[in-house]
This record gives structure tokens, C-alpha cells and sequence, in this order.
């Protein structure tokens, strides 16, 4: 039920990119739990790339720059959390490097807008837990990692977010 509110959000709001993206989200959740599943691991590569698709039109023809920014950096990272599950971890930096830059640019534009820490706090906690031969090149290539900072930035999103307050509370007692 939620794929089929997600697809009417996105034929009521067919220029936004937070329907395709939440449909996006809902494919990452089913291919975490069945990574041998081709069709679903299909249906979420086709809903990542209409989500990006939409959030750069989005960019381009909208003067709402944090939510294009926002959208981008979570469908980015739900791409970079694909490779990484499959051992693509280039294909994982190449990603989570970008969506971890667009979450950094809708912060620069709203400090506010507190569900961007999450994706941020996902990133910073998890660089810090890499193995040391690539922690070492993830920070040659400028990741660095920071568990109390990405503690702090889900903390952030759990106490004051909008959108990603449950998640936030998850990863916060994931983490912990």
C-alpha cells in the first residue's frame, strides 16, 4: 500500500522528486532483506535512477534548492548502500561521496532542515567503523569519519527532524 500512495504522489506531483524517491526507499528496504532477488534488485535500480532523474530536473527548475539537494543526497545514498552491499565499494564511494555532498549543501542553504543529518550521521559513523587499509584510502580520498559527529548528527534528525524521526531512533539504537 504504500508503493501505490508513493506512485499516486507521484502522478499528483509528477515534477517532484519525493514520491520517486520514497518509492526508491520502500525497493532499498525489500533488496536489504532479499539481496538474491534480481527482480526486486531490478525494480529498485529502475526507481533510483527516476528518483535522481527527477530530483535533477528538480534542481534545475525549482528555487527550492534544499529539498532538491535533500532528495538528491538520500536516492544517492540508497545507491551508494546498494554497491556497498554488493562489494562495489568504489561504486559505494563514487555514491555515497556524492549524496554525503548534496546532503552537506542542503545544511549550507538550511541548518534547520534537521532530516539531512541523518543521511550525514550515517555517513560520518560508519567511515569511522571502516577496515584500516580503506579507511586509510577513503581518507586520502577525503572521507573522513567521525562517530561522535555522526551520533550526534542522527541524534539531531530523532529529536528534531520531520520526515525521519523514526529512523533516526532506529539507527540511534542500532548504533548504541
Amino acid at each position: 500500500s504504500a508503493l501505490q500512495t508513493f506512485r499516486q504522489i507521484q502522478n499528483a506531483y509528477p515534477d517532484f522528486p519525493h514520491g520517486y524517491f520514497y518509492e526508491a526507499y520502500i525497493y532499498a528496504i525489500f533488496y536489504s532483506q532479499d539481496r538474491t532477488n534480481r527482480h526486486i534488485d531490478s525494480l529498485l535500480m529502475e526507481s533510483v535512477s527516476k528518483a535522481i532523474d527527477k530530483g535533477d530536473k528538480f534542481k534545475d527548475q525549482t528555487d527550492n534548492k534544499v529539498e532538491a539537494y535533500y532528495y538528491l543526497g538520500l536516492t544517492n545514498g540508497i545507491l551508494g548502500i546498494y554497491h556497498v552491499l554488493n562489494s562495489s565499494y568504489l561504486k559505494g564511494y563514487i555514491h555515497g561521496r556524492r549524496g554525503k555532498n548534496y546532503l552537506e549543501n542542503a545544511i549550507k542553504l538550511d541548518s534547520t532542515y534537521y532530516d539531512a543529518y541523518l543521511g550525514l550521521g550515517i555517513f560520518h559513523y560508519y567511515v569511522d567503523l571502516l577496515p584500516g587499509v580503506i579507511k586509510f584510502f577513503a581518507s586520502i580520498l577525503g572521507f573522513e569519519g567521525d562517530r561522535r559527529q555522526g551520533l550526534q548528527e542522527v541524534q539531531l534528525t530523532m529529536n528534531q527532524g520531520d520526515f525521519f524521526r523514526t529512523e533516526g531512533e532506529f539507527t540511534y539504537a542500532m548504533v548504541r
